[in-house]
């Protein structure tokens, strides 16, 4: 149960996809009219499906600020994870400053999650199942390790807020998946394109090298050989008008044993954003952590090292193991 949290929380922490009480994005929103496709109101496919995901990208990487609630639901590893909470993202590029915060029921236990980047550290405040720890990241010290390597070769759930939120998320799915339909759908009353998205060839077979040469001759793949947080596929939905995402569903197999059919998927996430609000001030409190006397472990080699990043540097003096101290 205890690697459902993090890696959720990472996910989400950079998914969250934002609706303005139904209405669309918050008119302070960046003028992108230039960029917005206009579609009638039947399906749309192939590269007007792509274009689609390329505007919401630019769109969420556009905006100073977004502010807005989150809620969610996973079904990973054998339990199921409910949860809301607040998404806060300031600025752009590096100076980009996030704060998550989550209260979740796992089962039928609460727990609770709390993320700041500062631009310096990825502070981690986690409550899972009585046990709480405080952990950091130096974001220096990772962009360094990526310099030699700034394409991963899978996406890596524990990477999007410490490289960017909700942007850096978005980005990865438009880089890692082929766009190919999109259908009109209502969410909430407001009127939306709901894009579907398989694996593009060449990164699903860096994720089966086993299959690559299926994969790339266009014989499919068994793609239950995915590990099970990984999904089939993805589904997002932006809506008509603005093209902002609301939306983001992760699609799985309901069995593990053999290679299943579109009816035999479920649904192993999915996260929305709500009452969202763009380019308001946000208080530049809530986007900066002071630890105060809590004690913290500094896990930046074990980060780069579980990213192939590993740049041979120890720990700095002081990090300290956490204590159960609670924020």
């Amino acid at each position: 149960m205890n690697s459902i949290l993090p890696i959720f929380s990472a996910m989400v922490a950079a998914s969250g996809c934002g609706r303005s009480n139904g209405q669309g994005a918050s008119s302070s929103a960046p003028a992108i009219a230039s960029t917005v496709v206009t579609i009638g109101a039947g399906p749309v496919a192939d590269s007007a499906a792509q274009k689609l995901v390329h505007i919401a990208v630019a769109n969420v990487d556009a905006f100073p600020t977004i502010s807005g609630k989150i809620r969610h639901e996973v079904d990973l590893f054998g339990h199921q994870l409910i949860g809301s909470g607040i998404y806060l993202q300031q600025g752009r590029g590096p100076d980009r400053r996030l704060r998550l915060e989550l209260k979740l029921k796992v089962d039928d236990q609460q727990s609770s999650l709390q993320q700041v980047c500062d631009g310096n550290y990825l502070w981690t405040h986690q409550d899972l199942l009585g046990k709480t720890t405080l952990t950091r990241v130096d974001l220096h010290r990772l962009r360094n390790a990526l310099l030699a390597r700034p394409n991963l070769t899978a996406p890596a759930p524990d990477v999007w807020t410490s490289l960017g939120g909700l942007p850096k998320l978005l980005k990865s799915l438009d880089d890692f998946f082929l766009f190919t339909a999109a259908n009109p759908k209502q969410l909430d009353g407001l009127a939306t394109w709901s894009i579907e998205g398989q694996w593009k060839p060449s990164k699903l077979a860096e994720l089966l090298p086993a299959q690559k040469d299926d994969i790339l001759n266009g014989r499919g793949a068994d793609l239950n050989a995915l590990p099970e947080q990984v999904p089939h596929r993805v589904v997002l939905v932006v809506g008509q008008d603005d093209q902002f995402p609301y939306r983001i569903e992760y699609w799985g197999s309901k069995t593990r044993t053999k290679q299943s059919a579109r009816n035999e998927e479920r649904l192993i996430m999915v996260m929305e954003l709500f009452e969202v609000q763009t380019g308001a001030p946000i208080d530049p409190r809530q986007l900066a952590y002071k630890p105060g006397d809590l004690q913290f472990e500094d896990q930046t080699s074990d980060f780069l090292q579980k990213l192939g990043l590993g740049d041979g540097r120890a720990e700095p003096t002081g990090a300290r193991p956490p204590i159960g101290a609670r924020r």
